[in-house]
């Protein structure tokens, strides 16, 4: 017999093929969702833990065409210290006479 306690319980049993599929499809979306920001947080840790290991304490730059004064950067912060930092490259040639 059909009544308001029994309706509920029809219903379901009668859409449950339809049902399946959509509770599966949304637990499949939920794992790749779940799985993709763990791995972006751990990504993201691992190259700022990369690019402070490169930077090796620097916090700020200054980039100019000139130099500035020793005085100056100490007026800027007692913890500065100044540097003159340049790109260069090596190359050697072995005793073949080619390059490395």
């Amino acid at each position: 017999m059909l009544n308001a306690n029994t309706l509920p319980y029809r219903t379901l049993w009668h859409q449950a093929w339809r049902l399946i599929p959509v509770a599966l499809g949304v637990a499949i979306a939920t794992t790749v969702l779940v799985g993709a920001l763990l791995i972006g947080d751990s990504l993201r840790s691992s190259l700022k833990a990369r690019s402070d290991l490169q930077l090796n304490g620097v916090e700020s730059v200054y980039l100019g065409s000139r130099f500035i004064q020793y005085d100056t950067a100490k007026a800027v912060s007692a913890d500065m210290i100044p540097a003159i930092v340049l790109q260069g490259s090596l190359s050697v040639k072995s005793a073949k006479g080619e390059e490395e």
